[in-house]
């Protein structure tokens, strides 16, 4: 607002300076007077041709939530000027509504123009994510952790990536595992890599790396559900069904929807007669699996969520 004011002030001494007159739409914009900002820059001789005209429209229609239009100015900004700013603006915007097969067009194109560019890499993978292609995500953000391997976001993004997809997928996953031996103090990640090597593996060595990376997360956080499950699914794998039970209790009192905890509890009471129980648990599962692809969703809306705003 204190922009803005000083910036009219400026415009009384220079009156036909459309670049000023550009830097007080944006202030306006920023400030909320959207009718004023929109006024403005419709007042220029030369609107119809200016990218940023066009960017600063875009942001106006998105802060009225009018989507479509919106979409329209940021591509029409990209194409007078093709910068890297302009195509990540534009990729942003389908992001951010969930478009993500436009998303994905439009990162593919600029992660070719501007190979340099982090965030175009980040909008890709992020969009490949949104869209279920984990097998595409993976080697992007695999890459983007191996150039940053202190990267807490792009590791929680590969793990749940890699978590995600089949074995063929996940020869990119290792970076993952590196990252996770290397952060002691990211039980997610530490979980994620465990899952990774003791879900699908037969290796000996791998399989006590992955005991390791679990037995570390349940040490920094004992009340991850995700991680007291794996270790309960592990003693019922290797036969201790009513060592299971304690570490199913706590991943449920952490997250008493997570559906697949619910049915290997039923699992447990059932194989250690508690017949009564293994029903209810067994109902508690049924009812709760929407609910487990709802969190998913919701994490995926907030990670994007943070993408778009972090990275502006």
């Amino acid at each position: 607002r204190k922009a803005a004011d000083a910036l009219a002030r400026a415009m009384h001494l220079k009156k036909d300076d459309p670049d000023l007159k550009l830097e007080y739409a944006s202030a306006l914009v920023a400030a909320g007077d959207l009718d004023r900002a929109e006024q403005t820059i419709t007042t220029l001789p030369n609107s119809e041709t200016s990218a940023q005209a066009h960017a600063l429209l875009g942001e106006i229609d998105e802060k009225r939530a009018d989507y479509r239009d919106a979409a329209n100015h940021f591509s029409r900004a990209a194409a007078l000027d093709p910068t890297e700013a302009n195509a990540w603006a534009l990729g942003v915007e389908f992001l951010r509504h969930w478009t993500f097969d436009a998303a994905i067009r439009e990162f593919q194109a600029g992660t070719q123009k501007f190979p340099d560019s982090t965030r175009m890499k980040l909008g890709l993978a992020t969009a490949y994510f949104g869209a279920g292609k984990y097998g595409e995500a993976i080697p992007v953000f695999a890459a983007l952790l191996q150039r940053d391997n202190d990267n807490r976001l792009y590791a929680e993004m590969l793990g749940m990536a890699c978590t995600s997809v089949s074995s063929a997928s996940k020869h990119d996953c290792s970076e993952l595992i590196a990252y996770a031996k290397a952060h002691s103090d990211d039980p997610r990640s530490a979980t994620d890599a465990a899952t990774l090597l003791l879900t699908e593996n037969a290796d000996p060595a791998q399989l006590a790396t992955g005991r390791m990376l679990l037995a570390q997360a349940i040490r920094t956080a004992p009340h991850l559900s995700e991680a007291q499950y794996l270790m309960g699914l592990q003693r019922q794998q290797d036969g201790d069904w009513s060592g299971s039970i304690a570490n199913l209790q706590a991943a449920l009192a952490a997250d008493p929807k997570l559906a697949k905890a619910h049915y290997r509890l039923a699992l447990a009471y059932w194989r250690t007669g508690h017949k009564e129980k293994a029903k209810i648990e067994a109902a508690l599962q049924k009812r709760y699996m929407l609910a487990q692809q709802q969190n998913l969703d919701r994490r995926l809306r907030e990670i994007t969520t943070f993408v778009v705003d972090a990275r502006n």
